[in-house]
């Protein structure tokens, strides 16, 4: 009968140490597996352009919300990266090829966050993936904000910037059309530059004129007065004004 020799401390801590490792390993290649077959997934199925296409089970539901109510970069190819930062949260960083608006080809870089949400892998929050104005609306600290907090300021902006009317438009015979408006900017953002859109009707309501005017320098919980004019507007007969919010300048 042979005998059986028993470990040592010090084997049963080495072994013990090795297969912590080995899981360890597994359990790596297996997040690492699945977090990149989701970013692949989800890059495909946007880039596939089809409406309701998107598998909302892999998004955390907050962003799923922000993608919908904005448009996305698209690109044909990509290249993907993962890093690990905890056992609930990776990143994946996606590098390829996409076009600008004048069709000339430049590489793009997209970040994705993965968080494990009720013991599942999602998407909870994306960089340089969604469509936001430029030039940014808080200077350069925007170009370091993900997209959710990009959207939480664009959405804060746009609740907290008013227009009032000071006087009505007013048409003379030379078709010349003037008024006054007020800017109030009850938001935490100090404002460079911001554009108006003022668009004009007839009678029986057809847009006959479109006219622009800029404001500068709008402090956080301030205002400005301003008057605009417009030549050429013969037939105008009551106009609607509109800040335009892809038209923010630096702060």
């Amino acid at each position: 009968m042979k005998s059986i020799k028993l470990l040592s401390k010090k084997d049963i801590t080495v072994h013990l140490f090795a297969l912590i490792a080995i899981m360890c390993l597994s359990g790596c290649s297996n997040i690492e597996k699945e977090s990149l077959k989701i970013v692949d997934n989800f890059l495909t199925q946007t880039n596939d352009g089809i409406d309701g296409n998107l598998d909302s089970e892999k998004i955390d539901n907050s962003l799923y919300a922000v993608i919908k109510s904005h448009s996305v970069y698209l690109n044909s190819d990509w290249n993907l990266t993962f890093t690990k930062n905890n056992d609930d949260e990776v990143f994946i960083k996606a590098t390829g090829q996409a076009e600008n608006i004048f069709g000339n080809p430049v590489e793009i870089e997209r970040r994705f966050l993965l968080k494990k949400i009720e013991n599942q892998w999602k998407i909870y929050d994306t960089y340089n993936y969604i469509v936001f104005p430029n030039p940014s609306p808080i200077g350069t600290e925007w170009s370091s904000f993900w997209d959710k907090e990009k959207d939480g300021v664009l959405s804060s902006l746009k609740k907290n910037l008013k227009l009032e009317v000071i006087e009505k438009g007013t048409i003379s015979q030379s078709g010349y059309a003037e008024g006054s408006l007020r800017l109030l900017n009850n938001s935490e953002y100090d404002i460079n530059t911001i554009k108006i859109d003022i668009e004009h009707f007839d009678a029986n309501g057809k847009s006959v004129n479109l006219d622009t005017e800029y404001l500068y320098d709008i402090k956080k919980n301030g205002y400005r007065e301003f008057e605009w004019t417009t030549l050429n507007c013969y037939s105008c007969f009551n106009q609607k004004f509109e800040i335009n919010f892809w038209d923010i300048g630096d702060l």
